[in-house]
């Protein structure tokens, strides 16, 4: 809502005569505007009610009205200066506030305690020479100054906001990556998208905005009598180009503002990229199962393409603009479809070639930081909106994937669990988000104190509240892993084991594993694989910190051969299942899910069949069952074709796992060697991970 102009009150002076800045302003060292009642920089950040200007109190204070100074006011904020209750009100129904500020004040104590470490107080002060240059910036620039919604100086002159951009004044390069860009729409000339025609329903936000991109262009670049395409190309461009150039900072009150930022007759370049990650796909692990009607064209052959694309959408938008929260999110997008597209040299020479996934992950924290998504400040008047809760879950989801890229690279983490205080997504249904204050404020009633939903749903914000929650456990082992000279204590690595096992048991029922589930007759599938995961990760976690457990001579605590079993167990069984868990997204996660998880569980069996290997022997678990699990990773690596991504490293993983079978099965277990035999292997599976290379054991036995 427009604010009222401020009120001609007595302003407080510094002693160098310059005004004094507000409370929070002054604490957090940034430059102010002095507005009253509530300065730019708090209304932005909804905190227009905690806005007071009691530095300074008890000096000289400079009447505006008639210019004679006053003497200051006692101790105490100055009350002449608090905003009347009108300027406090919220665009957001009063329902929604109380709720979410009820669920938010009880959230920290219950959120973090089980998966990651005590976090320090985060202060919001900036250190540093910068910090009184950023104060008095604004006066040392420009005479007359404005700030725009989200803090910003700029001259009244010509705002950021008011420019128009001509086609005609860009430079060549960019004009031309515009027309390809566009020239690959629906029903244009170049077309790789077809957009399905029939009734829709919105399942998300990103459904939605898809929707309405689409249907915006094909209304504008629709043939117009005497208009040429160039000429047609070149004025979409221009609108496009022009609505980019704006910056898109929240925050939104509710999603119809956030929405109608970058669709319709706003839609940027970033929009346009939204559709070529949408058709491929690409967003999160249970959204990505969901049908679209934004499909390839009977052109477009290969995810190249789209990669393609993608890449001058966030060419032409940082071209335009440096600050948005929708690239943010293309961002990270994008390194998922790099690392889909360039699987071969991501994964399997994870050293050396992995430089354009390095790149792509790189861009997607670098930009995510430079916007402060990592850490975004978790309010008792938090009230979640859905370009709130995006962001949210933008930032764990570029945690989540830092994680993964370390267990395949073996290179240290980009962010840290020490640096990312990003507070978790509640777990609300996209479409609650996306629906009437009401509906949302009945959604956000529903959840328990910690934030999950008490209705049996599975959705998108449940997964990736899982996930981040297990990749800051997972952080924490990295940490010790990867660090110089650090040898954990006992104590420490079993409490990271108890918070793992605590912080699974606290899952709600609907992503809560059960071994029933694999026989169940009647089950829903995507919610089962969603289940899977979620347990090998689980696993996983519970993998590594056995592995440190051994590492630092504990072994007789370590629970290793079991785990291993475990994640042999089931990742196995998406793949005997194949034709259950039908579909494309779940088909082309075969190979990472039997690397990930698989592998590295396959190198621990093969020490087991061999009667070696330093980790805890399990009566209960029999030999036969181990070569029986070690048999169908055979036949799964010898399913994976030459020409699939990672073919290779499948190779020679199925080539050790034959040797051990033929070793273990023509020799007794009474005459099993101590130690291990020297293999005739001209390649061998080398994990850059120390606690994933479970095949470590054949380059000692060969030194």
């Amino acid at each position: 809502m427009p604010y009222p102009p401020a009120p001609r009150v007595a302003q407080q002076l510094r002693p160098n005569g310059s005004q004094a800045a507000c409370d929070p302003c002054r604490a957090r060292k940034v430059a102010c505007d002095h507005a009253r009642p509530s300065c730019s920089r708090c209304r932005s950040k909804n905190r227009g009610s905690e806005c007071f200007y009691s530095a300074n109190a008890a000096r000289r204070v400079k009447n505006v009205s008639n210019g004679t100074v006053l003497p200051g006011p006692g101790p105490g904020p100055d009350t002449t200066l608090l905003p009347s209750p009108s300027d406090a009100q919220s665009a957001v129904a009063p329902s929604i506030v109380a709720t979410a500020s009820a669920l938010s004040s009880s959230l920290p104590s219950q959120q973090h305690n089980s998966y990651r470490p005590s976090k320090r107080p985060r202060p919001n002060t900036s250190i540093g020479y910068n910090s009184a240059f950023d104060e008095a910036r604004p006066e040392l620039l420009f005479g007359t100054l404005h700030t725009n919604l989200y803090g910003h100086f700029s001259p009244t002159i010509q705002p950021e906001q008011d420019r128009r951009v001509i086609f005609a004044e860009l430079p060549l390069p960019v004009r031309e990556t515009c027309m390809a860009v566009l020239r690959a729409l629906p029903g244009q000339r170049d077309a790789q998208m077809t957009y399905i025609d029939g009734d829709f329903q919105a399942k998300g936000w990103l459904h939605l905005a898809a929707h309405r991109i689409v249907r915006w262009l094909q209304a504008v670049l629709a043939e117009v009598p005497g208009r040429g395409e160039q000429e047609t190309l070149e004025r979409v461009a221009e609108v496009i180009s022009t609505n980019t150039s704006r910056p898109l900072r929240g925050p939104f009150p509710d999603w119809e503002s956030w929405l109608n930022c970058f669709v319709g007759a706003n839609t940027r370049w970033e929009s346009i990229g939204y559709l070529w990650t949408h058709m491929e796909s690409i967003s999160d692990i249970l959204d990505a199962l969901i049908p679209r009607k934004l499909v390839r064209s009977e052109n477009c052959k290969s995810d190249q393409i789209a990669k393609y694309h993608v890449d001058s959408c966030i060419r032409l938008a940082r071209q335009f603009t440096e600050e948005s929260d929708l690239l943010a999110e293309l961002y990270r997008r994008r390194s998922i479809l790099v690392s889909m597209v360039d699987g071969e040299s991501v994964i399997y020479v994870w050293a050396s070639l992995g430089l354009p996934m390095w790149e792509a992950h790189g861009a997607n924290v670098a930009y995510m930081v430079f916007l402060g998504l990592h850490a975004q400040e978790n309010t008792s008047q938090y009230t979640p909106t859905a370009w709130s809760e995006n962001n949210r879950r933008m930032a764990a989801g570029t945690f989540v994937f830092d994680k993964l890229g370390v267990m395949l690279t073996g290179r240290p983490p980009l962010i840290s669990h020490r640096y990312y205080t990003a507070p978790l997504p509640l777990d609300l249904r996209d479409e609650d988000l996306i629906a009437g204050s009401t509906t949302l404020a009945n959604a956000i009633n529903s959840l328990d104190e910690r934030g999950w939903n008490t209705e049996g749903g599975l959705y998108s914000a449940t997964v990736v509240r899982a996930r981040t929650m297990m990749a800051l456990i997972r952080d924490e082992v990295i940490e010790l892993t990867m660090s110089n000279g650090r040898n954990p204590s006992l104590e420490y690595l079993m409490d990271l084991k108890d918070r793992q096992y605590t912080l699974v048991s606290e899952f709600p029922v609907s992503l809560r594993y059960d071994p029933q589930d694999l026989e169940a007759p009647h089950v829903d599938i995507h919610g089962l694989y969603m289940k899977i995961i979620t347990q090998l990760e689980h696993l996983q976690n519970l993998f590594f910190i056995d592995r440190l457990l051994i590492r630092c001579g504990y072994a007789i605590r370590d629970n290793l051969l079991e785990t291993s079993l475990g994640l042999a167990v089931l990742a196995l069984h998406l793949w005997i299942h194949k034709d259950q868990f039908a579909g494309a997204v779940v088909a082309r996660s075969f190979e990472w899910i039997m690397l990930s998880y698989g592998a590295p569980a396959a190198g621990i069996l093969c020490q087991e069949v061999l009667g070696a290997g330093e980790h805890s022997k399990d009566p209960n678990i029999g030999r036969a069952t181990v070569i029986q699990q070690l048999s169908l990773l055979v036949g799964f690596f010898d399913w994976v074709r030459p020409s699939m991504p990672n073919a290779k490293l499948c190779a020679n993983c199925k080539a050790i796992i034959q040797q051990v079978l033929d070793q273990c099965l023509n020799t007794s277990p009474e005459d099993a060697l101590p130690t291990f035999p020297v293999w005739d292997l001209s390649d061998q599976p080398d994990f850059s991970f120390e606690l994933m290379d479970t095949f470590d054991w054949l380059r000692a036995a060969e030194e």
